[in-house]
């Protein structure tokens, strides 16, 4: 784990249940909560220890997990997350299978990529035959079994793409532009005022104060038929 929160990329895949899991992958799962939030804990001080003072985005990223209670809390909800998926074995990972799963995936991937570029021209073509190129140079064991193109997903924060000049990347994003809204000041106001408004009915500690895991928060008497 200690590695994975020091060198994994991209960023965006480094978090806390990411991390806990690479424990259940290697065989070091105690599935004791106390020791999980423990070990965290000191992994994470010597990684930001270890982190280079060059590498900005990753010390904040991993500072951003927090300190002491905050940081217990939330080892603690992700704790309780894996906990869930493991019971549903849905964490059950065939070490041997899932690298065939992947190149079949990604075989599906290069289909769709070859079929892209033949429909295309110009710019938009380039880029199909960049992408290809690079996927063509792709070893899934390299990558890990949760990476997008395991899964024949194409991810702009990831690989190819991370290994591309930004102008192929905005020819890939161009065509969903069309479907992005331009930010409206009043539309952001009032949702701000209506977040801050239902925040300040809520109060955490007497929500859940005594909350055990796996209860409905609304007790069954208080549960009410929805009369539509």
């Amino acid at each position: 784990m200690e590695e994975f929160l020091l060198t994994r990329e991209p960023l965006d895949i480094v978090r806390i249940s990411t991390a806990l899991f690479v424990r259940v992958e290697e065989g070091e799962w105690t599935g004791i909560l106390e020791k999980e939030v423990e070990n965290f804990e000191n992994i994470l001080k010597r990684v930001l220890e270890r982190v280079p003072s060059e590498d900005v985005e990753r010390r904040k990223k991993l500072q951003s997990f927090g300190t002491g209670k905050k940081l217990a809390k939330r080892v603690t909800t992700a704790f309780e997350d894996l906990c869930s998926l493991s019971e549903m074995e849905a964490l059950v990972i065939d070490t041997e299978a899932w690298y065939e799963d992947a190149n079949t995936n990604l075989r599906s991937l290069k289909r769709d990529v070859g079929r892209c570029m033949t429909e295309s021209a110009s710019y938009e073509k380039t880029m199909w035959e960049r992408i290809e190129t690079e996927l063509e140079e792709i070893n899934v064991e390299n990558l890990g079994f949760d990476h997008p193109i395991c899964s024949d997903v194409l991810d702009i924060k990831s690989e190819p793409f991370t290994n591309m000049p930004g102008s192929v990347s905005d020819i890939f994003k161009e065509p969903f532009r069309k479907y992005k809204l331009e930010q409206n000041h009043d539309i952001m106001e009032a949702c701000k005022e209506f977040i801050q408004n239902e925040e300040s009915k809520i109060n955490i500690d007497e929500v859940l104060g005594n909350i055990n895991y796996g209860e409905w928060l609304d007790k069954p008497e208080e549960l009410q038929e929805d009369p539509e």
